[in-house]
């Protein structure tokens, strides 16, 4: 399978650049994620790789083959859009068929049917191939499409927000399909998502992308242990980030204040004395009894064993992970803080901190 390389490509729309010299490799069968929000470019991106959007400046290669001015017909990448382009007047099964009519003519019918029953089978739509597409539900079509954007096991698939369609127990089980899918084919695979979970679940790597360029490039792991931005940092993670403002103390010979309208965190981390944005995810603020953060509770959400919290701190909304069930609406608890992420007041990654940190660090 093919790596893919994006060379300081510039993409532009109706006189507007929507993409300014992006850098990206996606190794042979590695899979990446591009994430970012609503009208980040993300689609754009997918569509210039394809070949269906022109390039304003740069290259893309597909290994050392420069496909940057090749019809979409030449150069052999699979491509799912966010709206389901099939044909009203086919079956399910007969949409999913046209692509190996086109690519694989001289493969026996029978053949070509029993694969597409095959990829109806791995995108729930076992049993339904016969259905038209007008009586079919916007996740029917949407999981046809990404069947016929599959059926011919392309050596590069890019498929742009690929469980949008679905309902959130359909995603689950699309995100463990695709990545199934991904593993036993060996494809280079690249998914346009602005849902973290969604990124995490499918690929190995993410490429966050913001204001037109790529914000933050790296292994998924990394990117949510150490966002660089705060922009990265609210869109990693499967809830909002909680943010509160913080001022840097170095008492001396102590460990380093942060205080914040819910308490102080202590640190032996050098940090510089000054204003800070302190970010801490919901999965990293637990309720303990002996964590030295306070606030009142006011709602909470059960999601199993654990409880989705929401905090008054001073008249500052947070979000804690909790017990099930979790204390009822007005009681003061504690928190514990497992991991924070300050930012300069403009956003800029200052450091990532743990309260455990090696003071030699």
């Amino acid at each position: 399978m093919p790596s893919l390389s994006l060379v300081n490509l510039t993409v532009h729309r109706g006189g507007v650049e929507i993409l300014r010299g992006v850098d990206l490799r996606v190794e042979s069968g590695a899979s990446l994620a591009v994430l970012g929000q609503s009208g980040s470019g993300k689609s754009s991106l997918l569509r210039t790789i394809v070949g269906l959007d022109p390039v304003g400046a740069g290259r893309i290669y597909l290994d050392s083959t420069d496909v940057t001015y090749k019809p979409v017909s030449r150069r052999g990448i699979g491509y799912v859009a966010q709206t389901p382009a099939l044909q009203p007047n086919l079956t399910l099964a007969r949409n999913v068929e046209r692509p190996l009519e086109f690519r694989e003519r001289d493969r026996p019918p029978e053949s070509r049917r029993r694969r597409v029953s095959d990829y109806l089978r791995r995108f729930d739509l076992g049993g339904r191939g016969d259905k038209k597409v007008t009586e079919s539900s916007a996740g029917e079509k949407h999981s046809a499409a990404t069947a016929r954007g599959s059926v011919t096991e392309p050596a590069v698939l890019l498929l742009d927000e690929p469980v949008i369609a679905l309902d959130a127990g359909a995603r689950r089980g699309r995100v463990r399909q695709l990545r199934l899918q991904h593993e036993a084919t060996e494809s280079t695979l690249v998914v346009a998502t602005n849902d973290w979970t969604v990124a995490a679940g499918l690929a190995d790597h993410v490429a966050v992308l913001g204001g037109g360029t790529i914000a933050q490039h790296d292994e998924s792991g990394h990117v949510y242990d150490g966002p660089n931005s705060l922009e990265v940092a609210e869109l990693t993670g499967r809830w909002p980030l909680n943010r509160l403002g913080g001022t840097v103390r170095r008492p001396p010979g102590a460990r380093t204040e942060i205080i914040t309208p819910a308490g102080t965190l202590h640190t032996w981390r050098s940090v510089p004395a000054q204003s800070m944005i302190v970010g801490i995810r919901p999965a990293d603020l637990i309720i303990d009894d002996t964590g030295g953060l306070t606030g009142v509770v006011r709602s909470s959400a059960v999601l199993g064993r654990t409880s989705l919290v929401m905090i008054d701190a001073e008249g500052l909304p947070l979000q804690a992970m909790g017990p099930t069930p979790a204390p009822p609406a007005g009681t003061e608890v504690r928190m514990e803080w497992r991991r924070a992420h300050l930012f300069t007041l403009d956003g800029k990654a200052v450091d990532h901190l743990s309260p455990d940190d090696d003071p030699l660090a």
